[in-house]
């Protein structure tokens, strides 16, 4: 749970020169001294790799909020989406969505994933000089009996969070994108 509220915050990163979207930018930065590789993009998922403290951590997401997989300390997660997950193209202000998976941890054990979604706003943010409009959703997360919620501010054109507001049990983390290269 701890990983995947990493990776949702890791979307969230800083920029420098060029206003990007598609084309999709090659790095991105973020306000707590992190950078995150974009590896492979589509019209719809995104996967990066970041350099953590305790290694190296990659991960794909659909529309920059749902993980597909993610990969880092040995570990390998799949998600197994039995929901139909929501375009960001289509989000408006005051939807909600339930929606639930399967995480597969390295192809052994099984856990119930739940996500409740909330379209709280159209927004744009600032990075590098340019502005990025922006969909703000909270999303409350439920994995194994613990719940965290975050609210992101997701960019449609890049696939990934500019800002982020994630709360863990006993943690809260904001992170922004500074800049792009």
């Amino acid at each position: 749970m701890v990983r995947l509220g990493l990776v949702l915050a890791l979307m969230a990163g800083p920029a420098a020169a060029g206003c990007f979207g598609p084309p999709f930018p090659k790095k991105v930065h973020f306000d707590n001294g992190q950078t995150m590789e974009v590896v492979s993009h589509t019209a719809q998922d995104l996967t990066v790799r970041s350099v953590l403290p305790d290694g190296t951590m990659q991960a794909a997401l659909r529309s920059g909020l749902f993980p597909l997989s993610s990969s880092g300390s040995g570990v390998t997660q799949h998600f197994e989406w039995l929901s139909d997950l929501p375009d960001l193209g289509g989000l408006q202000p005051g939807q909600r969505f339930s929606l639930e998976a399967d995480m597969i941890v390295e192809h052994a054990s099984r856990s119930y994933y739940h996500v409740d979604l909330v379209v709280l706003r159209q927004d744009s943010v600032r990075v590098g000089g340019c502005d990025y409009p922006v969909i703000v959703v909270q999303r409350f997360d439920r994995l194994s009996g613990v719940t965290s919620s975050s609210t992101l501010w997701i960019a449609p054109r890049l696939l990934m969070a500019l800002r982020t507001i994630s709360a863990l049990p006993g943690d809260v983390r904001t992170n922004a994108v500074t800049g792009f290269e």
